[in-house]
């Protein structure tokens, strides 16, 4: 098999989506309360906070996965969600690479926690936030990718 390097536009397209995707699927969320998924998602902030204070990056990653398919899986939109998890697979190489470089994990799951107690109480703005959260995490991923000159990964 081979495997394709992806360019900085290629990954900002992809995140593009995927964030577009994720955002819907907040939205799901908020309107048919998720069932027991949505229980789920904090589980998996709590383990991308452990991860980082046992510095173990690959931890956060398998933890960050959770929370995204737990997210579009919890909406009940199974295209969406297949989509989504299409997407991922794209990008899994890359985030493994560049982990350890990004300076913002820690604010990152911070903001999640955030995003999971207004998607429980069931508030609107969780769909707002978490559409700016994403923009905010790819405009510093690009900002990193750049930094490292990597310009194809």
């Amino acid at each position: 098999m081979k495997v394709l390097s992806l360019s900085v536009l290629d990954l900002r397209e992809i995140f593009q989506v995927l964030c577009s995707l994720e955002t819907q699927a907040v939205a799901l969320l908020l309107r048919s309360n998720g069932g027991a998924e949505v229980e789920r998602l904090p589980k998996c902030v709590a383990d991308m906070q452990a991860a980082l204070e046992r510095k173990s990056l690959g931890e956060w990653l398998d933890a960050e996965a959770a929370f995204e398919d737990t997210l579009t899986l919890a909406c009940g939109n199974q295209r969406l969600h297949q989509i989504a998890q299409g997407l991922r697979e794209q990008i899994v190489r890359v985030r493994k690479l560049t982990v350890e470089l990004r300076s913002d994990l820690q604010h990152y799951t911070l903001e999640l926690r955030e995003i999971c107690a207004l998607i429980q109480a069931g508030r609107a703005e969780a769909t707002s936030r978490y559409s700016a959260h994403c923009q905010t995490s790819l405009d510093n991923f690009v900002a990193t990718l750049q930094k490292y000159k990597l310009e194809a990964i």
